[in-house]
């Protein structure tokens, strides 16, 4: 039985970052994208491993940007609830047979 695993980084948020000069342009036209790294079995992600990184871009000259460049704080991008898709249902299964136990 093949079992496919592994690590991959995941666009949890993308969002406008308003407060943050570019240091290019001068602009506040700056849209942010965060990523994370996350432990997958068969592609569906099962638990978040950390923040890797934050991605920047300047609408008006089309500069990329990284957070430690601009300081952007990890904590301005919340999590998706499908982040922890895996421990759902993982969760899920052993409340199943847990109960399908305890009722027989």
């Amino acid at each position: 039985m093949l079992i496919v695993f592994g690590f991959r980084n995941m666009p949890i948020k993308s969002e406008r970052v308003n407060h943050i000069n570019c240091p290019t342009c001068g602009s506040q036209n700056l849209f942010g994208t965060a990523h994370r790294r996350y432990f997958h079995v068969y592609w569906i992600p099962v638990f978040s491993v950390g923040p890797t990184d934050i991605e920047l871009k300047c609408e008006s000259c089309h500069e990329d940007l990284y957070s430690e460049e601009v300081h952007v704080k990890w904590d301005q991008f919340k999590y998706y609830w499908y982040t922890f898709i895996g421990l759902y249902l993982i969760g899920a299964l052993l409340l199943y047979f847990m109960l399908g136990t305890m009722l027989r």
